[in-house]
């Protein structure tokens, strides 16, 4: 699936680029925006402390987390030949989620920023978000989204009620309101104990990662 192995996609998503001069959106279409193929430039991959295994629906359990989970619905790429692995014309990842809406900041102090509630964070973006290849290019204040994927937590947290330590999720910029259609732009990692703080009012339900 566009370099990402569709039972294990989403693991396969924390995915990141770590300083985004030397990052930047392909020109011409060459993966789903969720797909590291999407951006030139070295990635590197976070794994949380602890990640709970997936059971047969894909479903990555968040365990004793306020019932956050995150489960894929479908998946699809287009090859651009008849070679199932090569390079693809169109994809799309349709998720269920945690997704809540933040405020883009800009680029405090080297870092991109987003705010939730007076609660400020960094992620790391998947190229120059200055960069004028993207059709729409946020800007501060604009509104964008989390999505939360897995949560860092040690092994006495998973066993007792002690919160997680912080959490990862994919930062998105809505595409299509009406079919709530999303662009990947960058993951988080963020350190806090605190998830509900974050993801109190989340919205639970199906969107499209294109």
């Amino acid at each position: 699936m566009a370099g990402l192995w569709l039972e294990d996609i989403c693991s396969g998503l924390l995915w990141y680029c770590e300083g985004d001069t030397f990052h930047r959106k392909v020109e011409s279409y060459r993966a789903p925006s969720w797909s590291w193929a999407s951006v030139d430039g070295a990635v590197k991959y976070q794994r949380p402390i602890k990640m709970e295994t997936f059971d047969s629906n894909f479903t990555l359990i968040l365990g004793k987390v306020g019932g956050f989970r995150i489960k894929v619905i479908g998946a699809s790429c287009t090859p651009c030949t008849i070679d199932p692995t090569g390079a693809v014309k169109g994809g799309y990842l349709r998720i269920s989620g945690s997704l809540v809406s933040v405020t883009y900041l800009g680029k405090l102090k080297g870092n991109y920023s987003c705010e939730k509630d007076g609660k400020s964070g960094h992620f790391f973006a998947d190229f120059s978000i200055t960069n004028n290849h993207i059709t729409t290019i946020p800007k501060p204040n604009d509104t964008l989204f989390v999505l939360l994927l897995a949560f860092y937590a040690s092994a006495s947290s998973l066993s007792s009620r002690d919160p997680p330590s912080g959490f990862l999720a994919l930062i998105l910029r809505n595409t299509n309101s009406t079919t709530l259609s999303f662009e990947r732009l960058g993951l988080m990692s963020h350190m806090d104990d605190n998830l509900n703080s974050w993801f109190e009012g989340a919205s639970e339900g199906e969107i499209t990662i294109v």
